[in-house]
């Protein structure tokens, strides 16, 4: 009997795991350690003076269950 081939986990499908299981502090820290998420090196001053004209904002949310 031949075994047919498993679907490759995806990186985004491992940090959903670790998330699952351990929690955001140690997904957070996973995604640091494999290069995916780094502090910003910007030290600038955050200019929010209004909102751009003909700007749109949507915000989204789904709940698993």
């Amino acid at each position: 009997m031949l075994d047919e081939p498993r679907p490759q986990m995806t990186r985004r499908d491992l940090f959903a795991l670790i998330g699952a299981a351990a929690g955001g502090t140690v997904m957070y820290q996973a995604m640091t350690s494999l290069g995916h998420v780094a502090e910003s090196d910007y030290r600038g001053p955050l200019v929010l003076d209004g909102d751009p004209k003909s700007a749109s904002v949507y915000v989204v949310r789904a709940f698993r269950t």
